[in-house]
């Protein structure tokens, strides 16, 4: 699965129109990029920023797998597709899973006569495979509404692992949750986070959380300082355990389309609205300050500098921001 050719045969090869329409509920709709089409930035859908890169029509192009698969097997020094050395698709053992793995494995079939074998494995075992680099081909999911920074992290060397852990002790809460998990098709998980979860909650994992807590503490402590110091029409609420603080703005008598662009565009900050999260959020931003230090402190010095040009700061001297 190195050669690109034959990653490409792969991908031009799949009618993902027919695929959503034969497992996945009526009115669902293919999609032709990893970012979430839903997605609405600056009063525009995400699709307009970022722009298809791979050029795959949603009901696939096999006249274009096959020119990709002949180039694929004159790289790798083969005749015809039987002579490609096995492909692995490891699947976990769900119902959604194995259809789609079955689906896939049928188009490569038969239209191109590429075989892709099968194997399906607990959950717990996909992901040791998963992570173990064992396979070549593994389905993984995104859930819908996630920004596009944060969906491309995730297929980027040196970022963390951007994923949430729920704990439901009471069995038939949990049991009730796993139906309803099953029903919205999750269950896929990013690279990583299965070892990184287990990792954080043994014993080896308990000095990183002290030392994370404690770095964020200070990046909770600096926030508060600068606001105080530079912008007090500007509050920000208490942290009560996690590394999301909310920021209340109101007193700058912005609406919200005001607030984002002045953030945005002149703050160059893209901080989550606080309206997306019900009428009581209007004139908040949520931001994440799990971040390196040097980040903080950049991007507060982006925004005292903005902030002091609309007249919002209450000085100009704290060279510590500028």
């Amino acid at each position: 699965m190195e050669n690109m050719n034959l990653r490409k045969t792969l991908s031009y090869a799949i009618d993902r129109e027919a695929t959503v329409a034969a497992i996945l509920s009526p009115g669902t709709i293919p999609v032709d990029r990893v970012i979430d089409p839903s997605i609405i930035i600056d009063g525009k859908s995400v699709t307009e920023a970022y722009s298809n890169s791979t050029g795959v029509p949603p009901s696939g192009d096999i006249e274009k797998a096959k020119e990709f698969l002949n180039k694929a097997l004159s790289e790798l020094g083969f005749s015809k597709p039987s002579d490609l050395p096995s492909i692995n698709y490891v699947c976990m053992d769900s119902p959604v899973h194995k259809q789609y793995a079955e689906a896939l494995q049928a188009g490569w079939k038969d239209g191109l006569g590429v075989d892709v074998g099968i194997s399906i494995l607990p959950v717990p075992q996909a992901i040791g495979a998963l992570l173990s680099g064992q396979f070549d081909i593994f389905l993984v999911g995104q859930t819908s509404g996630v920004d596009p920074a944060t969906v491309m992290n995730n297929f980027t060397i040196g970022n963390g692992a951007n994923n949430a852990n729920i704990v439901i002790p009471d069995p038939s809460t949990r049991k009730r949750f796993r139906i309803q998990r099953d029903a919205d098709h999750y269950g896929s998980i990013d690279p990583m986070v299965h070892a990184a979860v287990c990792a954080g909650y043994g014993p080896d994992g308990a000095d990183w959380v002290r030392e994370m807590r404690e770095y964020v503490s200070e990046n909770v402590s600096i926030m508060k300082d600068f606001f105080t110091r530079n912008i007090p029409a500007v509050t920000m609420t208490e942290v009560e355990g996690s590394f999301v603080i909310w920021i209340d703005w109101r007193r700058l008598k912005l609406d919200d389309e005001e607030l984002h662009s002045f953030l945005l565009n002149e703050a160059y900050l893209d901080l989550d609205r606080g309206v997306n999260y019900g009428e009581g959020g209007k004139g908040f931003t949520r931001m994440n300050i799990a971040a390196p230090r040097r980040k903080i402190e950049e991007s507060l010095g982006f925004l005292f500098e903005a902030a002091a040009r609309r007249g919002y700061a209450v000085s100009e001297t704290l060279n510590r921001w500028r």
